[in-house]
C-alpha cells in the first residue's frame, strides 16, 4: 500500500493544522465559481492511501437530508452523527496589508452549547475577527454560501473562543440560542478491534486537479500522471466537488491508540481537520477530533478523547454543567472514570 499526501508548499503560521484561506474578501470580490479565489496555503499533510492507484477505504457524501447510499455499514449511526458536524469559517485579517481572509476547517457540538474543533493559533501580525459554523450539508462557497453576506444566513452561527491549546479549541456560540435541531456526541474510549472501522466526518475544501496533481506528485513513486489525475476524479465524484459534508471510512481498524492520540487510516483531504473520528457504532458518540496526517507514520492522527488536553476542557466547560452531568452521567461514568485512573 503506499500513501498520497499533500506537501508544504507554503507557511503560515498556524502549525501543524491544515486551515486553507479561501476567497480573499474585498469590496470588488465577486465569486465566479466554486474553485475561483482559492489561495492553496498548505500547513501540514492529509493523506490518501491507495494501492496501485486504487484508493483503500470509501468516501460517501451526504444528500440535502444527511443520508447516505444504502449498503454502508452503520449507515443510520452515521446518518445521526453527521448532523453535529459543521464547517467552520474563520475571518482573519493580515494587518501589514489591511488585507481579510477566510480559513476554513470542521467541527462539532460536544453539549448543546460548546463546539470543538482544532486549534487556530495566533499568528504574528494577524488576527482572528470573526467565527463562524455552519451545519448544512452543502458549504459550497459561492453556491450556498456567501461569505460577504455570512452574518445573514440562517443556517449560521457565530462562535467565540472560550478555551484553546497548541491542538484543540473550544467554542461558544455566541448568542445564547444554539441551533434547534444539531444534535451534540459523546467522547468513549477507543478500543481497537478487527470488527471497527473508524470513521471520519468532516467537510473537504475545493482543491482543482493542478493544484491536486502538483501536491500529491512527490510522495506518489509507481503512479503515472493518468493514475494521480484518476485519483483526483474519483475523489471529486465520491466528495460531489467538494465542499459537502462527507463520513470517510478506513478499509482497516485503528492502528493505534493511546492516551494522547489514535492513528487512523480514514483518507483525509484539506479542510477537515477538527473533524470528528468515531466507530459507527452507536449513534451519538465519538473517539477523537481528526488533527492531520504524518507520513513518517503512514497515518493521520486525531487527538483522543482521552487526552490531558481533550479532557481537561470537556470537564471544566462540559462536565460542570449540572443538568447535562444528570442527563448524561449514566453514558459517561465509564469515561469519566477511564481518565480519571490516567489522573488527567
Amino acid at each position: 500500500m503506499e500513501l498520497l499526501r499533500v506537501n508544504e508548499h507554503h507557511q503560515y503560521n498556524s502549525d501543524s493544522t491544515d486551515l486553507i484561506p479561501l476567497y480573499p474578501k474585498t469590496d470588488k470580490f465577486y465569486y465566479i465559481s466554486q474553485s475561483s479565489g482559492i489561495i492553496p496555503v498548505k500547513t501540514a499533510d492529509e493523506l490518501v492511501f491507495q494501492s496501485q492507484g486504487n484508493i483503500e477505504g470509501q468516501i460517501h457524501t451526504f444528500n440535502s437530508k444527511s443520508k447516505l447510499s444504502e449498503n454502508i455499514k452503520n449507515k443510520l449511526n452515521i446518518e445521526s452523527l453527521s448532523t453535529s458536524v459543521g464547517r467552520i469559517f474563520i475571518l482573519c485579517l493580515e494587518e501589514s496589508r489591511n488585507q481579510e481572509y477566510w480559513v476554513s476547517c470542521s467541527g462539532f457540538c460536544v453539549s448543546q452549547d460548546i463546539v470543538v474543533s482544532s486549534a487556530l493559533k495566533d499568528s504574528v501580525g494577524v488576527t482572528k475577527k470573526r467565527v463562524y459554523i455552519y451545519f448544512g450539508v452543502d458549504a459550497t462557497v459561492g453556491e450556498e454560501l456567501d461569505l460577504d453576506d455570512i452574518e445573514d444566513n440562517p443556517d449560521v452561527y457565530e462562535l467565540k473562543t472560550v478555551k484553546r491549546n497548541d491542538q484543540i479549541e473550544f467554542f461558544r456560540f455566541s448568542d445564547e440560542d444554539s441551533p434547534p435541531n444539531v444534535k451534540y456526541l459523546l467522547p468513549t474510549i477507543a478500543e481497537p478491534s478487527l470488527d471497527q472501522q473508524p470513521i471520519l466526518i468532516g467537510f473537504p475544501t475545493y482543491t482543482n486537479m493542478d493544484d491536486f496533481r502538483d501536491d500529491f506528485s512527490g510522495d506518489s513513486a509507481g503512479l503515472s500522471t493518468s493514475d494521480i489525475d484518476g485519483i483526483y476524479r474519483k475523489l471529486s465524484r465520491d466528495t460531489r466537488g467538494f465542499q459537502r459534508r462527507i463520513v470517510s471510512i478506513s478499509k482497516t481498524p485503528i492502528s493505534s491508540s493511546d492516551s494522547k492520540t489514535i492513528k487512523h487510516k480514514c483518507n483525509t483531504l484539506y479542510g477537515m481537520t477538527g473533524g470528528a473520528l468515531a466507530t459507527g457504532q452507536t449513534d451519538y458518540q465519538f473517539i477523537g477530533i481528526h488533527l492531520e496526517g504524518l507520513k513518517s507514520e503512514q497515518s493521520n492522527i486525531a487527538l483522543s478523547v482521552t487526552s490531558a488536553s481533550f479532557f481537561q476542557f470537556y470537564k471544566t466547560y462540559v462536565l460542570s454543567n449540572n443538568s447535562f452531568l444528570k442527563r448524561h452521567g449514566s453514558t459517561l461514568q465509564s469515561y469519566i472514570d477511564h481518565c480519571q485512573k490516567l489522573n488527567l
